[in-house]
């Protein structure tokens, strides 16, 4: 499969040809959690479906910092492939397959480890605490998998590679979607059955992608022998994947504070809520691609020595996203109630989750835009200004929002209003530094 080259031809369309892939790819991913759902609440009844749900931001809040490492060090080697350092190349990839098992480990120890901990922590509804631990142990038990399929598909995606991933990913939804029906509709397991079935899953695509990296032929290849973790490279991608990986925790902590806040609410709002974010998962796969696309744009460009195609990028992405939002915002207005009936039969559970998407869907063009921004200033080799207009928007202004909404006596309503928010004040930050790194010469 052929590499992009993104420092050539048509901005616009070498984005959407880059970013396609990675879509599709998420898309059958978010498809087969979002199937993992429906097919607990179906099968397994209402509190094991709550129990899955309640996990959510909790696990992205353990791997959050590996997966945003994975991120950064993506960018160090795009612009190495902008500026043609196959000796960097080279070095950086068997750095990061070194950070990446030893990262794994201590993560599966950990994972399982707090589980626990953090259930307790969020004031997880006593009725469902039993599933949602099982499934939170068995989750973090397979995370090395995870890690391998996120490093990996960073490093082909950084070389223009983005199709590959997309079929292994295709490979583990499909994968996953089987084991499913088999785990938890045939066997009857509940929330251990869908657990287990994603463990395996992602098992598939973390070997796909080491299959394409053992390739000789290919300019990404990985050699088990070379596999160490260079000293001399370690800051430098530490320096980029460190604030992108600290960012990914702290936003999920953000989002953890807020599910604790919902949780305090009962099961019904839990799995409404819960449900919600299953079907946003798939909403914003454009905009996750579309910003995944602009980082990897503008590392290549970046390294390139073409800093003026990265503001044809910025305004390519623009369009893109306000694109993304209008499709994504038709879907759920005209199908919204007929989608959450997947889930569940449940009318409450349902009321919650169309009053959630209320409250989000008319500001998705702020969030996709924000993530976007904040994806190109880090591709330009700034990752600890992106990472703190995320943090501060997205996590201290969301919880400041949140006090102050408790405050006043706004229940739910306030709570769900910290997105909106947030999202504003982000797409607010990240525009302004961009004009401040337009004043001082670095798109020239």
């Amino acid at each position: 499969m052929k590499s992009i080259d993104l420092t050539k031809g048509k901005v616009l369309w070498g984005m959407v040809y880059f970013a396609i892939p990675i879509m599709l790819g998420d898309l059958f991913q978010q498809l087969y959690i979002a199937t993992d759902s429906i097919i607990v609440g179906q099968f397994a009844g209402e509190t094991a479906l709550a129990a899955v749900s309640a996990t959510t931001f909790l696990i992205r809040l353990v791997i959050g910092l590996f997966v945003g490492i994975s991120a950064g060090a993506s960018v160090v080697i795009a612009q190495s492939v902008g500026a043609r350092n196959e000796k960097k190349q080279e070095a950086a990839i068997h750095t990061m397959a070194g950070l990446t098992l030893l990262g794994g480990g201590l993560l599966t120890i950990f994972g399982v480890c707090i589980a626990k901990p953090l259930l307790l922590a969020v004031g997880t509804p006593a009725d469902i605490m039993p599933d949602a631990l099982l499934y939170l142990r068995i989750y973090f038990s397979g995370a090395l998998f995870e890690l391998i399929y996120n490093v990996g598909s960073g490093i082909l995606r950084a070389f223009g590679d983005s199709k590959r991933p997309f079929w292994y990913l295709l490979a583990s939804s499909v994968t996953n979607i089987v084991l499913d029906l088999l785990l938890i509709a045939g066997f009857h397991m509940g929330a251990a059955g869908a657990g287990l079935a994603t463990v395996l899953a992602q098992g598939v695509s973390a070997v796909g992608i080491v299959a394409a990296m053992l390739k000789k032929e290919q300019p990404y290849r990985i050699t088990a022998n070379k596999i160490r973790i260079e000293k001399a490279l370690v800051p430098e991608i530490l320096q980029m994947g460190l604030p992108a990986g600290l960012q990914s925790m702290i936003v999920a902590l953000s989002n953890v504070l807020v599910q604790a806040n919902i949780n305090a609410l009962g099961s019904a709002v839990v799995a409404g809520f819960g449900v919600f974010n299953k079907v946003d998962g798939v909403i914003m796969l454009p905009v996750s691609a579309i910003a995944t696309s602009a980082m990897t744009f503008t590392g290549q460009n970046y390294g390139a020595g073409k800093k003026k195609r990265i503001v044809q990028g910025i305004w390519a992405m623009i369009l893109l996203e306000v694109i993304s939002w209008l499709i994504g915002s038709l879907i759920c207005l005209v199908a919204g109630e007929q989608i959450f009936s997947l889930f569940t039969d449940n009318e409450e559970i349902i009321y919650y989750a169309k009053l959630t998407m209320q409250y989000d869907i008319p500001f998705y063009w702020a969030m996709g835009t924000a993530y976007a921004l904040t994806c190109i200033i880090r591709g330009m080799g700034r990752s600890k200004a992106a990472s703190f207009i995320f943090v501060f928007t997205m996590c201290v202004l969301r919880q400041v929002w949140i006090l102050i909404a408790k405050a006043l006596g706004l229940g739910i309503s306030g709570i769900l209003l910290s997105y909106p928010v947030s999202w504003l004040f982000a797409v607010a930050g990240s525009a302004l530094y961009a004009l401040y790194l337009k004043q001082i010469g670095e798109f020239r």
